[in-house]
């Protein structure tokens, strides 16, 4: 009984290291036609072991790399992350190791490695992190080849779009000018029907001012060439005024504006040219999408004791959740009834809600199609700290402190009669004013 009980342990012995000895050849057979250098390495970094797979990925022969620190052959700038991220795998055994770092090839070049790796105990029973670490040196190469190629094309767009703005804005102070002039009756007495020609030159030079100045700011904000002057500014004030200057529009259409601005609305640090911009944009798709005869609601109060809002509410056409979900996506127009008649380029928005994250606010928009929609600009009350501004004070007086630019290509003569062309507003204009000979 006892030789029996021996012959079949004998037996079951064998069994047992045959099966060991096929899963050890199982498993070495993965390890060395592994793509992954796998490597074992102990708090000090020492290399208790490294696959074979290291000769043909890195050149190394084998046994080259093991009894060594592998800080020996990580680039001096990643050593400290890597030792950072080993010491997290031994500190928090169930932690995964995860980390890149550039590591010498055999002939002198600078791999880049990602590397994971678990806690593991060696046979020699010392405490390890197992690590399986890849080359994607070629991977890395074709995201930084994408990232400067993004780069470099934004930068020619930029410069082609301000370029082309710029070739285009020039031949309009001129035009608009002298149609100013003409109007104001330089040129000798005018019919109405001259009148009305010159009107719509008028009107178009500022349609067309106006599409040149959406694409030269698309393009500094591409560039991070925008800048802000803050100002102390009084939001009541800048929304009488603004909506003063379309009250023709405004007539026109017949609408109802409805104004709930708070009496202790907080003046708030905001660049004044730039919020103007933002609520003359939201109030005027308001007019141009909302049918004759609707009504426009305006509010101003405080969201919060740091932050203010506007929010302008319309009876329009109003859009799909489709819709809304592009609607502040460059150059896109959502397709309504009025969509024609309103004209634009579609960066209106886009433009809008740039400058508005730039002062650290935000523009949020709901809507329901054939009910309305509703714009809400936040602002804060003080300067962003990540803002680098220029504060100016300005006191408010119901009269917006850039409210001449708006109106400055219209001053027409000086006092000797000189037709004046206002190109402050525009530092690349190079046409010079000319005399009425």
């Amino acid at each position: 009984m006892l030789a029996s009980a021996f012959n079949q342990m004998t037996t079951r012995l064998k069994t047992l290291y045959e099966d060991l000895r096929r899963s050890e050849e199982h498993f070495r057979s993965l390890i060395e036609n592994s793509s992954d250098i796998i490597t074992i390495v102990n708090r000090d970094s020492l290399v208790l072991y490294e696959s074979p797979t290291i000769e043909r990925v890195l050149g190394y022969p084998a046994g080259r790399v093991r009894d060594h620190l592998l800080t020996e052959f990580v680039h001096p700038e990643d050593i400290p992350r890597f030792l950072q991220a080993l010491d997290q795998s031994f500190a928090e055994p169930l932690r995964m190791l995860s980390v890149e770092f550039r590591f010498r090839h055999a002939n002198g070049a600078w791999r880049v490695l990602e590397a994971r790796g678990q806690y593991r105990q060696h046979m020699s029973g010392e405490p390890g992190i197992v690590i399986n670490a890849r080359d994607i040196t070629l991977r890395k190469q074709a995201e930084e080849d994408r990232v400067r190629l993004r780069e470099e094309n934004m930068k020619a767009r930029s410069e082609f779009i301000s370029t082309v703005s710029h070739e285009l804005r020039t031949p309009l102070t001129p035009i608009r000018g002298y149609v100013d002039v003409l109007l104001m009756g330089a040129g000798g007495r005018l019919t109405d029907q001259q009148r009305e020609f010159l009107q719509t030159i008028r009107d178009n030079t500022l349609r067309m001012r106006s599409l040149i100045d959406d694409l030269l700011d698309v393009g500094r904000l591409e560039a991070g060439k925008i800048t802000l002057t803050y100002n102390t500014l009084y939001l009541g004030d800048l929304i009488q005024h603004e909506i003063r200057l379309l009250q023709a529009e405004i007539d026109r259409k017949e609408m109802q504006i409805n104004l709930d601005i708070v009496h202790d609305l907080p003046a708030v640090q905001a660049d004044s040219k730039r919020v103007s911009q933002i609520f003359v944009n939201l109030f005027s798709n308001a007019l141009k999408y909302t049918y004759n005869g609707g009504i426009i609601r305006v509010r101003a109060y405080c969201d919060d004791a740091e932050t203010v809002a506007i929010e302008i509410t319309d009876t329009g056409v109003g859009m799909s959740p489709e819709q809304l979900e592009k609607l502040f996506t460059p150059f896109y127009r959502a397709d309504n009834p009025l969509r024609t008649e309103a004209g634009g380029t579609g960066l209106g928005l886009t433009i809008a809600r740039s400058f508005a994250h730039l002062h650290g606010g935000d523009i949020v928009a709901t809507s329901e199609q054939g009910v309305g929609s509703t714009f809400t600009f936040t602002l804060p009350i003080k300067p962003a700290p990540r803002q680098q501004v220029q504060v100016v004070d300005y006191h408010g007086n119901g009269h917006h402190p850039d409210s001449e630019d708006l109106l400055s290509a219209s001053t027409g003569l000086d006092a000797d009669g000189t037709p004046v062309f206002d190109t402050a507003d525009d530092p690349d204009a190079t046409t010079p004013a000319k005399p009425i000979e």
